[in-house]
């Protein structure tokens, strides 16, 4: 009798088939599977939990999938799927085209590059001084690393959860002594976000274009990607005021500093 049962709590399963698409152009997002969990524990057992795979060319597909609940799913990769966080009871009705982005499971600065996903690593110390007859200090990299990371075109800036709080500021180059309150003085140097008359400091702010900046959250997880053009081209820095590193980069391919 339990055994009729299963089959007629499954006699009108469905299945969801959907193409996930790159949403930052990159084509399709595939190779990782995807697990469907019911949102009624009471459903049959059959029916709780079930399992598909997106292909290569972004074809995902659940099968066995049972009306009389909703189901919340959960991509095994580094990748989130906004419109499929969950699923309706019965489905969408037939097959769908979504769009997927490529995003860490932890905290921090990442680069998308040629669709591959990797992390960017702080390069430089971050240095203050109070410039001779100000009061407020100015930030600036104790060292240009020897390599900086390029966000060339077509990548992307991604910040991922508490990465969203870094700020990020055009690195100036003075070309001049700079005298200090404190400290001899500096050599010809670059500074975070603030250029100099003088001795005399004047803060400097990036324009970012808003229609480049993606914003995406899922399941309380929060991203923000930022196009290589999102910013005019040159180099930037990333950083926390207050905190020890920070990440120097160049956003529109590489840049020459005077």
């Amino acid at each position: 009798m339990i055994w009729l049962l299963s089959m007629w709590a499954c006699s009108s399963s469905y299945v969801l088939e959907a193409t996930i698409e790159d949403a930052l152009g990159a084509g399709h997002l595939g190779g990782f599977d995807v697990v469907a969990k019911a949102d009624d524990p009471s459903v049959t057992l059959s029916c709780r939990t079930l399992q598909g795979r997106a292909n290569d060319e972004g074809v995902l597909i659940i099968a066995n999938l049972c009306p009389g609940t909703s189901y919340t799913l959960t991509v095994r990769a580094d990748v989130v799927v906004p419109e499929l966080e969950t699923v309706a009871d019965g489905g969408p009705g037939g097959p769908i085209t979504v769009k997927g982005y490529q995003a860490p499971a932890g905290e921090g600065q990442y680069l998308i590059s040629k669709g591959e996903l990797s992390i960017l690593a702080t390069n430089a110390d971050q240095k203050r001084e109070v410039p001779l007859g100000a009061t407020e200090p100015v930030l600036f990299p104790g060292a240009t690393p020897p390599r900086v990371p390029v966000v060339a075109h077509g990548d992307y800036l991604l910040l991922a959860g508490e990465g969203m709080e870094l700020q990020l500021a055009p690195l100036v180059a003075n070309p001049s002594r700079l005298e200090l309150e404190e400290s001899p003085a500096m050599k010809p140097w670059s500074y975070v976000g603030v250029s100099f008359e003088g001795n005399v400091p004047t803060p400097q702010t990036v324009a970012i274009d808003t229609a480049k900046v993606t914003e995406v959250t899922v399941a309380g997880r929060s991203f923000r990607y930022l196009a290589a053009d999102a910013v005019p081209a040159g180099r930037y820095v990333l950083y926390r005021p207050g905190e020890r590193r920070l990440t120097l980069l160049d956003m529109g391919g590489p840049a020459t500093l005077p």
